[in-house]
């Protein structure tokens, strides 16, 4: 009998990928990380891994998982990451390890939806009488595609609104009342969830299952022996979205759509009654919008007084509504299903009227340009969490770039809720030369963050910045009045502006990279999964240390509460909460061995705070300047190699 594969035997020197895959390097943490995972599989044991940029850590969780795990589960952070990791390194692996059932799970709102597709059609044939371009393209597509994934579908923007028509929520989903039901999409990948040994989710899928099987409805996620969440520092955000209640316009408006469309069929008395309750709910809405003022997020308390009389208005529409669609819905599964998310939406709506503040909630508005949410938020996960956690038998994985702040998992723990239960943690550092590869700048004489003149004072740096590096930059800001700013300021550079949100964001840095010398401008998301290796990137400059606004009512009553127990907030809070989100930051700039860069912390806080060293021993260690001439230099020789290496290639003997 032959012994059991080891992850050596593929991450090795002698393993499967360094004798078949091109130009691999064998890495010691790669491998001792993948080690650790294979021998606590079977233990119901969570293992907190850091794995630094460069380890490669993708591969050191799949192959112990492929090859020891019985039923494994991976979550994704992103569902770009989620589509990658099934359609590239997973099936990769699967050659090396023995290929078994995989699927690919996503939340709902991925799959196109055969009866609201016909819905919608039906309703532009009779109400629009006319043709829509990128409805027409759907219809087609949905007759030839196997899986009714809405990302694979190129030919209709991925943001466009028509997606959110033809794709179901929990809402408006009719279950097995629906006369499609055996086409469901939905239903064929969950089905395919439940027999494959490989699942790969997101962070999003598997915080939304666990509240339904907390409500206990069916579970959507079948139990697993592994369970590895990628880029797990987001866990702790992404859970207490859903452990928490909201109500945006945008519910309310797909309500209102929803219900014409519908009562377009019903007529008579109920018809006319609805279409009136239909265009005053619209006008509250457009008035509780006024009410709320200026774009941005706060307490509810800051709107409570000035949006109550439309609010109450709107709460009494939906009652009303509720009455009417009870009336009908007897005529069918759609009219039954409104009537229940009528009274949903309006049950919802006056309990976030009624929620004050404490409780251990946060009671919250958010205004956009045209809408706007509200909602509560629990103050803390980690009770919810740790709960989850009990209920799995199996391994834990928990991995990410920023875990730790200075090899320390203390902070993470506490957010998970994870104190006394049995826990392994270990760091493995990048295998980057930062020393060689990188230099850390922070400019001299700008003004405070705070102080009205800074921005004014950073962009004459960044110009300089930029013309040493020739483009080839990520500018990274900690708030988008920052990058709108940038972008108006900058787009007279003789470098091309890769501005966030003027394109989807694969596409956007797709275009950055085959550019060679553009200059990307981003924030938020931006931080972090972004990967641009080689010569298109060589600078990245962050705006300012990322503490998080004070203006964010999460983020304040977390502050309070820290106040309250006589923890000093910003040392246990404030201060964890910026270094990894500058981790993340940082990190965007040392892609491979081959790469090498400048980073740039314009904050001058870096340099004067006593605090600051906290900072710097928690970022990879590489040299340190406040000399603008040092940067020039160091592009100058980074240039001299290039040209070099470009001569070498060019006299390099052509082969037989």
């Amino acid at each position: 009998m032959s012994p059991s594969p080891e992850p050596q035997d593929i991450l090795g020197p002698q393993g499967l990928l360094a004798q078949r895959r091109p130009g691999f390097e064998v890495r010691t943490t790669q491998l001792a990380m993948s080690e650790m995972i294979r021998s606590h599989l079977g233990q119901a044991v969570t293992l907190l891994i850091e794995a630094g940029t460069g380890t490669g850590k993708t591969f050191a969780y799949l192959v112990p998982a492929l090859q020891r795990a019985a039923k494994v589960m991976i979550a994704t952070g992103t569902r770009h990451l989620q589509d990658q990791l099934f359609h590239g390194d997973l099936p990769y692996l699967m050659q090396m390890t023995g290929h078994r059932p995989a699927a690919l799970l996503k939340g709902r709102a991925n799959y196109l939806c055969h009866h609201r597709l016909e819905q919608e059609v039906e309703f532009y044939r009779k109400e629009v009488r006319e043709t829509f371009a990128d409805l027409e393209k759907i219809r087609r597509w949905a007759a030839l595609t196997e899986d009714g994934d809405i990302n694979s579908m190129s030919e209709v923007a991925e943001d466009a609104e028509i997606w959110s028509r033809v794709t179901s929520t929990t809402d408006n989903c009719l279950g097995a009342d629906c006369p499609r039901i055996e086409q469901c999409f939905i239903n064929k990948a969950r089905q395919r969830a439940m027999d494959a040994d490989v699942v790969v989710i997101n962070h999003h899928l598997f915080f939304a299952d666990a509240a339904v099987r907390d409500e206990g409805f069916a579970e959507l996620l079948p139990q697993v022996d592994l369970l590895i969440f990628d880029e797990a520092h987001q866990l702790p955000d992404v859970a207490s979205r859903f452990y928490g209640q909201s109500v945006s316009a945008r519910q309310i408006l797909d309500l209102i759509r929803d219900t014409r469309v519908a009562l377009q069929q019903e007529g008579g008395a109920a018809r006319t009654s609805g279409e009136i309750i239909l265009d005053q709910l619209r006008q509250d809405l457009a008035a509780i919008r006024e009410a709320m003022g200026a774009e941005g997020r706060g307490t509810f308390a800051q709107v409570a007084d000035r949006i109550a009389a439309a609010a109450a208005l709107l709460g009494e529409r939906l009652q009303a509504l509720t009455v009417i669609l009870a009336g009908v819905a007897a005529s069918g599964a759609d009219l039954q299903r409104l009537s229940e998310r009528s009274q949903g939406l309006a049950g919802d709506w006056q309990s976030l009227l009624q929620t004050g503040e404490g409780g251990g909630d946060v009671h919250w508005f958010e205004a956009s340009k045209t809408g706007f949410s509200l909602g509560r938020t629990p103050l803390h996960v980690d009770a919810d969490i740790r709960a989850l956690r009990q209920s799995f038998a199996g391994t834990w994985v928990l991995t990410s770039a920023t875990l730790a702040i200075d090899g320390d998992f203390d902070y993470f723990i506490a957010q998970m809720g994870l104190q006394d239960l049995p826990v392994q943690q270990q760091v493995f550092a990048s295998p980057f030369d930062y020393a060689r590869q990188a230099l850390l700048y922070v400019p001299r004489g700008l003004p405070q963050p705070n102080d009205p003149r800074y921005y004014a004072a950073l962009w004459p740096e960044i110009r300089r910045l930029l013309a040493f590096s020739q483009g080839r930059a990520f500018l990274l800001f900690t708030s988008h009045r920052a990058l709108r700013e940038a972008e108006k300021v900058l787009q007279d550079l003789p470098f091309p502006l890769f501005v966030q949100g003027r394109q989807p964001r694969h596409q956007l840095v797709q275009s950055f990279k085959e550019h060679g010398q553009g200059v990307l401008l981003g924030t938020g998301s931006f931080w972090e999964g972004v990967d641009v290796q080689g010569d298109a990137l060589s600078l990245v400059v962050i705006d300012r240390i990322p503490f998080t606004s004070p203006a964010d009512p999460l983020h304040e009553a977390r502050i309070q509460a820290e106040k309250a127990a006589a923890r000093p907030a910003f040392f246990t809070l404030q201060l964890p909460e910026a270094i990894m989100a500058l981790k993340q930051g940082v990190g965007r700039l040392i892609r491979s061995s081959r790469d090498r860069g400048v980073m740039v912390i314009a904050d001058p806080r870096l340099v004067q705070q006593a605090y600051a060293q906290q900072i710097l021993h928690a970022l990879p260690a590489m040299p340190r300047t406040r000399e603008r001439e040092r940067v020039r230099e160091f592009f100058q020789r980074l240039q001299e190699e290039e040209n070099k290496d470009k001569k070498e290639e060019k006299d390099a003997p052509v082969g037989p």
